[in-house]
């Protein structure tokens, strides 16, 4: 990729990987009305990892995606991630979905150099950055 983590079609690239260092803010994990689909593979790990059942897990920490197509994490009320620690660190780090494990290395949103002080320095074209899978909102 020499550099370039994607190039959207839309003319805003995501330059070096090595360049983007997490400053461990936790914006990323205070989305409103942002959405982390689990796939089962993730439920099983999670559930483990928490020491539950998958049936305790999904019936506790989970619920039905806006779409119903599948199963998100559940957020607190403010919209922020169940797992986010109060130092801006992530509960289940080891095993934490690929959504977020994969943030911004293979998407990102329209928003995300407005919601990543990190990222923002490293996106030419500006907050319009590329769409490519990521976030989703609401009912679709």
């Amino acid at each position: 990729m020499d550099g370039i983590w994607y190039n959207c079609g839309m003319g805003h690239d995501v330059t070096g990987r090595d360049g983007f260092v997490c400053r461990r803010c936790g914006e990323c994990c205070r989305i409103k009305d942002g959405i982390v689909r689990v796939s089962d593979a993730e439920v099983a790990r999670i559930a483990a990892f928490l020491g539950m059942s998958e049936a305790d897990f999904i019936a506790n920490e989970t619920e039905l995606a806006p779409d119903r197509r599948s199963l998100v994490l559940k957020s607190r009320a403010d919209g922020s991630c169940a797992y986010l620690s109060p130092d801006n660190l992530c509960r289940i780090n080891p095993v934490k979905p690929d959504k977020c494990r994969t943030f911004p290395f293979e998407w990102t949103n329209p928003d995300s150099a407005e919601v990543c002080p990190a990222l923002r320095p490293m996106l030419r074209g500006g907050a319009e950055a590329c769409h490519a899978g990521g976030r989703e909102r609401g009912v679709p």
